[in-house]
């Protein structure tokens, strides 16, 4: 299986971006292409590597959608979607970080003075081991 095929993919799907500025829009691409390599891993045929893709692309969507709405977003609902992005960082890459309470108070209460830089590094990491 080659990766090309699935950077193409990534690069050519605009709801992945589409509420980040250019440069912010770039760097949460760049992660994205950089994750395929482990994303990929183990997948023995072209379904169960498009399926891990599709997981990597849900949770690049989702980063996408909190990053640019967080500003005008409650903490309960920022706490739902970080909770609902563990989830997704597990679907892509089998495994996900345990958060405390006290961890996603915390980051729901920030996210919305962080630029959008800082908000993508922290989401990015959110789900990482």
């Amino acid at each position: 299986m080659g990766k090309e095929i699935y950077v193409e993919r990534l690069l050519e799907t605009e709801n992945l971006t589409d509420e980040l500025e250019d440069q912010d829009a770039n760097w949460l691409l760049e992660w994205g292409i950089a994750r395929l390599d482990r994303v990929l891993q183990g997948s023995v045929d072209e379904e169960a590597a498009g399926n891990r893709v599709n997981a990597l692309m849900a949770v690049m969507r989702k980063i996408n959608r909190i990053a640019g709405s967080r500003a005008d977003r409650s903490p309960e609902d920022l706490k739902a979607d970080l909770i609902a992005l563990n989830g997704l960082f597990e679907a892509a890459f089998g495994s996900a970080q345990l958060v405390s309470p006290g961890e996603l108070e915390a980051a729901a209460a920030s996210l919305p003075g962080l630029s959008t830089r800082q908000a993508l590094e922290l989401l990015t990491g959110w789900g990482s081991i």
